[in-house]
């Protein structure tokens, strides 16, 4: 029997649709829920923390933000508490690469993200219809605030992401992960989500075992594996929901209500396995690929 103390959410496409900007009422309740009885929340996503919609901060008012897909570990208030810097060098290569193939580029910073290349294509496609431009600076023309001021923690490319993959071998320092369809995200080949999560359990003292993990994307699927219950939505690919333990509802159709009030839409098959939250005992299936 397992007392979960800490439960970890994605943003785009777990805790909101991707180009919605508010969490569905019943996700809401729910986390509300699970705060009340004293669980611990955590926000891990892709985004900068300046990305991360203040609705969602709202919402899940969480202590600490894994971002960047795990380069950085942030407060709630926004301070750096650990990061990892990408290589110089291979950022230099791959932007090489991204010019050469005419791709556009942005660079992940504290304090905003930098393009290198093609700024409006890639303001256009990262937006997301807001008036950010304070966030996503062009640094086009000269192309080297990365080398001369701070060493970017993550990189957003947009365009024909296919050559990416295609030549991914060129870059063996890089984890490269979809993001949507001709979006890419690249981070550290040695980091992932659970790198500075795993941060934030030694401080807590909190075991895996005692993890819940929501996820949908390529760059969820460690976490989703180290997770005592680790739970893929319904609108994941294949290739991420077989790391989860369980697949819920989608995120639009109350995915997470429905996982945490144990209405579970699939279970995968596997061994019988009991789970305490809150003081509530639930029979679940365990299997992991």
């Amino acid at each position: 029997m397992t007392d979960i103390k800490l439960i970890i959410f994605d943003i785009d496409g777990t805790l909101i649709k991707v180009g919605k900007r508010r969490i569905e009422a019943s996700t809401v309740e729910a986390i509300a829920n699970i705060k009340a009885q004293g669980i611990k929340v955590l926000v891990a996503t892709g985004r900068t923390l300046y990305f991360v919609n203040p609705h969602v901060r709202e919402v899940v008012d969480s202590d600490y933000y894994v971002t960047i897909n795990g380069q950085c570990l942030m407060d709630r208030n926004g301070s750096i508490l650990l990061r990892y810097d990408l290589p110089i060098d291979a950022v230099s290569r791959l932007h090489d690469f991204c010019v050469h193939h005419d791709i556009a580029l942005g660079m992940k910073l504290s304090d905003a993200i930098y393009v290198t290349h093609k700024y409006e294509a890639f303001y256009a496609g990262y937006h997301e219809g807001q008036d950010v431009r304070h966030l996503i600076l062009d640094d086009t023309l000269a192309a080297d605030h990365y080398k001369t001021v701070e060493a970017p923690m993550g990189l957003f490319m947009i365009g024909d992401v296919e050559k990416i993959k295609e030549h991914a071998d060129l870059f063996p320092e890089f984890t490269f992960a979809t993001a949507r369809a001709g979006c890419m995200d690249a981070y550290g080949k040695d980091v992932n989500k659970t790198k500075v999560i795993e941060e934030v359990l030694r401080r807590h003292k909190i075991p895996w075992e005692q993890v819940m993990a929501f996820g949908d994307g390529e760059n969820d699927t460690e976490m989703l594996r180290k997770a005592g219950y680790g739970i893929a939505m319904g609108n994941a690919k294949s290739n991420v929901q077989r790391f989860a333990d369980f697949v819920t509802k989608e995120v639009d159709a109350g995915g997470i209500a429905a996982r945490l009030t144990h209405d579970i839409d699939r279970v995968r098959p596997g061994i019988g396995r009991h789970l305490r939250i809150g003081g509530a005992e639930h029979l679940l299936a365990d299997q992991r690929d």
